[in-house]
C-alpha cells in the first residue's frame, strides 16, 4: 500500500512540475509578411519587370481588375522571420487556395507545382496545401514566396489567403481548412448520396409515391453539383470550360427537380408553373451548352442568379403552402426551407463580395438540413405504412365479420331446411297413412257387399 502511495506522490509532482515547465514563458520567432504585390506574368510565364508589381491584399481576384483575362498571374510576398537573438525556429506554410492552378517558390527553390499547367488545367481551387519550410531555404532578413496562378479567360484567377508561422499553429490552422474546405463537403456527398439512393429504391417499390423519386433525383444533380469542389482534375472533360458548363447545367436541374419535389410533397398541382420551370430550365441547359467560351463566364452569372431566384421564390411560395394546410410535415419541411434560404442568401452574397465573411456556411447546414429533409419523408413513409396496415387490419376485421354473419345465415338456413324437410317428410308420411287407410276401408266394404 505504501508502495502505491509513493508512486502517486511521484506521479503527481512529475505532473506538477510539467505543469510549471510548460506554463515558463518562453522566447518564440514570429512571421510577419511585409509586402503582398502581384504582376501579369511574362512570356513563357517569367517573373514580370519590378516595375509592373502592384500591391494588393490577399485574397485577391485578379479576375475582378481584368475580366476576361486568360493566362497566368505572379504574387510576390515578402515576408521576414524574427526571433530574439540567435535563435532560430522552423517555419510553417500554408495556402488556402490558388485559383485555378499554380506553383509556388521559397526564395529560388521550388516548393510545389501542379500536375498540369496548361489545358486541360489542374484545379487548386478549394484545395488548403500546407509546408514546412526547409531551414536552409530560409535566409536571414526578408524572404519571398513566389506564386505564379493559372487560369482561363472567364473563370475566376486569384490567390486565397496565406499563412506563415509556427509549425504547429499552421498545422491546427491547416487541419481547420481541410475540415471546412474538403471534409465537410465529402460528408455531404456521402449523406446526399446515402439518401439519394434509399429513397430511389423506396421510389422503385412504390412508384405512387413520386415525391421520393424527385427527392432521389434532386440530390443526384447536387452530388454531381458538389462534386465539383472535391475534385483535382477535370477528368472527364477535356477543359476548365467544359468543367464550369457541366458544373452549372447540374446546378440547374438540381433546383428544378427540387421544386417539383415541393410541389409533390404538398400535394401542388401547378401544371402551368412546372411547365414554365421546365421551359426555363431547358433554355438555360441549351444556353451552357451552345455559347461560346468568351461568355461561359456570363452565362455561368445568368444560370446561378435565376436558378438562386427559383429557389427562393419557390421556397417562400411553399411557406404560404404550408401556412395554410397547418399540417406538420408541410411544416416541418418550410422550416428547413427557410434555413436553406438564410444560408443561400449568405452564401450568394458571399460569393458576388458583397458580404464581407472567410467561409461559406452551406457545408454546413447542408448536411443538416439533408438529414432533415430525408427524416420528413422517412416520417410520411412510416405514416403511409401505418396507414396501409391500419387499412389492412380493417380489411382482415371485415372479412372476419363478414365470414361470422354468412356463417351464421348459413346455418340459419340450414336449420330452417332441415325443418322443413321434416315437415314435408311428416306430411308425406301422413298422406301415405290417409291413403292406406281409405283403401283399406274401401276394400273391406266391398267384401262386406259381396258377402251379403
Amino acid at each position: 500500500m505504501k508502495g502505491w502511495l509513493a508512486c502517486l506522490a511521484h506521479l503527481v509532482l512529475w505532473l506538477v512540475a510539467a505543469s510549471a515547465w510548460a506554463q515558463t514563458p518562453t522566447a518564440q520567432c514570429s512571421v510577419r509578411i511585409l509586402t503582398v504585390s502581384t504582376a501579369e506574368a511574362g512570356p513563357q510565364g517569367a517573373r514580370p519587370d519590378p516595375s509592373q508589381w502592384r500591391t494588393v491584399t490577399l485574397p485577391d481576384d485578379w479576375s475582378r481588375r481584368q475580366p476576361g483575362f486568360g493566362g497566368s498571374v505572379w504574387y510576390r510576398l515578402d515576408w521576414q522571420r524574427e526571433c530574439p537573438g540567435t535563435q532560430r525556429e522552423p517555419v510553417a506554410l500554408v495556402l488556402q487556395s490558388v485559383v485555378m492552378a499554380g506553383e509556388a517558390f521559397i526564395n529560388d527553390e521550388l516548393l510545389w507545382r501542379d500536375a498540369q499547367l496548361t489545358e486541360p488545367l489542374s484545379r487548386s481551387w478549394n484545395l488548403p496545401r500546407h509546408w514546412r519550410l526547409p531551414e536552409a531555404w530560409i535566409h536571414d532578413g526578408v524572404n519571398t514566396l513566389w506564386v505564379r496562378v493559372v487560369g482561363v479567360a472567364g473563370q475566376s484567377l486569384g490567390l486565397g489567403p496565406v499563412f506563415l508561422g509556427d509549425p504547429l499553429a499552421m498545422q491546427q490552422r491547416y487541419d481547420e481548412l481541410l475540415w471546412r474546405y474538403r471534409t465537410l463537403f465529402m460528408i455531404n456527398i456521402i449523406v446526399s448520396g446515402v439518401m439519394a439512393a434509399l429513397f430511389f429504391c423506396i421510389w422503385v417499390v412504390r412508384r405512387e409515391q413520386t415525391a421520393y423519386g424527385w427527392y432521389a433525383l434532386m440530390y443526384l444533380f447536387w452530388v454531381l453539383f458538389i462534386a465539383n469542389v472535391l475534385v483535382t482534375t477535370p477528368w472527364p472533360w477535356h477543359s476548365t470550360l467544359t468543367v464550369a458548363r457541366f458544373n452549372t447545367m447540374a446546378l440547374l436541374l438540381s433546383i428544378a427537380c427540387f421544386c417539383v419535389f415541393t410541389w409533390r410533397f404538398g400535394g401542388q398541382h401547378l401544371p402551368r408553373i412546372e411547365r414554365a420551370l421546365w421551359w426555363v430550365t431547358g433554355i438555360l441547359l441549351a444556353a451552357q451548352v451552345v455559347v461560346p467560351d468568351a461568355y461561359v463566364g456570363h452565362a455561368q452569372l445568368v444560370g446561378v442568379m435565376v436558378a438562386a431566384a427559383i429557389f427562393y421564390v419557390n421556397d417562400l411560395q411553399f411557406l404560404v403552402h404550408a401556412l395554410r394546410t397547418r399540417q406538420r410535415e408541410h411544416a416541418l419541411l418550410a422550416g428547413c426551407l427557410l434555413i436553406l434560404l438564410a444560408a443561400s442568401v449568405h452564401d450568394l452574397l458571399l460569393l458576388l463580395a458583397v458580404l464581407p465573411g472567410s467561409f461559406p456556411i452551406s457545408p454546413y447546414t447542408s448536411i443538416v438540413v439533408t438529414l432533415c429533409l430525408s427524416g420528413i419523408l422517412g416520417l410520411r413513409h412510416a405514416h403511409n405504412v401505418r396507414r396501409i396496415e391500419q387499412f389492412n387490419q380493417e380489411l382482415a376485421d371485415g372479412i372476419t365479420n363478414a365470414r361470422a354473419e354468412l356463417a351464421t345465415t348459413l346455418a340459419r338456413e340450414h336449420a330452417l331446411t332441415l325443418g322443413n324437410t321434416r315437415l314435408q317428410e311428416r306430411l308425406q308420411i301422413a298422406h301415405d297413412l290417409h291413403d292406406g287407410v281409405g283403401g283399406s276401408l274401401v276394400h273391406m266394404m266391398a267384401l262386406v257387399e259381396q258377402s251379403e
